[in-house]
């Protein structure tokens, strides 16, 4: 059976080691991940700058396809990995949210 974590013995936080494990492919490739628990509010808050994920926009219709298809695998796997998460921390909610300028990713997690 698998095993699943509890917030026993967490308080109201959830395990920001797990979340880092969990996005850790990203850090291996440059990532900047900053995971912070809301003082004020039961969440968690994972902020990921990715490197140039997405290439450099260009003129040519095919470079700006291929930034496309690189824009896709980065909000799918990171979609992934919050699904990870969710699965090990059932009951908790979660928001994604990205911004253009800087180019940031918001992942929030709620108990």
């Amino acid at each position: 059976m698998k095993h699943i974590k509890t917030f026993e013995g967490m308080g109201s936080k959830i395990d920001k080691d797990y979340i880092r494990s969990v996005f850790s492919d990203f850090i291996d490739e440059g990532a900047f991940i900053e995971i912070t628990n809301n003082p004020n509010e039961d969440d968690t808050v994972c902020r990921i700058k990715i490197p140039n994920p997405l290439g450099t926009m260009q003129q040519s219709i095919d470079s700006l396809i291929k930034v496309s298809e690189n824009h896709t695998t980065v909000l799918v796997d990171i979609v992934s990995c919050v699904g990870r998460v969710r699965d090990e921390f059932p009951g908790i909610s979660s928001s994604v949210d990205y911004y253009h300028d800087p180019k940031y990713i918001i992942v929030r997690f709620s108990i």
